[in-house]
């Protein structure tokens, strides 16, 4: 899978992250795996499921946290969105390139 990702509104710069009201919006909530729906079924998640991303070419260390998958069909084929600027997401290095996805069971 290629990951492509966005930089949340409310964590662009210093001023914003530090916002207490800005922090409590719904585009400041920790990031979610957003996958077409044709891409979870070949790997087998659906979405609510909880995975863990690794950049493709590094290793084990180059993790998100667990996070949430979410089904969105606007993406390409053969791409996962994860933002960036987020304490969840700060391992992976970039904001693109080839990515590992692997299910969480609890």
């Amino acid at each position: 899978m290629e990951r492509i990702s966005a930089v949340p509104p409310y964590a662009a710069d210093p001023l914003v992250r530090r916002a207490p009201s800005l922090q409590k919006t719904s585009w400041a909530q920790t990031p979610t795996v957003r996958i077409r729906t044709q891409d979870a079924a070949s790997l087998k998640i659906k979405g609510g499921d909880r995975v863990r991303c690794c950049n493709a070419q590094q290793d084990a260390q180059a993790c998100t946290d667990v996070l949430s998958v979410a089904i969105d069909d606007t993406l390409a084929p053969g791409t996962v969105r994860i933002d960036v600027a987020h304490v969840t997401t700060r391992a992976l290095a970039g904001s693109a390139g080839a990515i590992t996805l692997e299910i969480v069971h609890d």
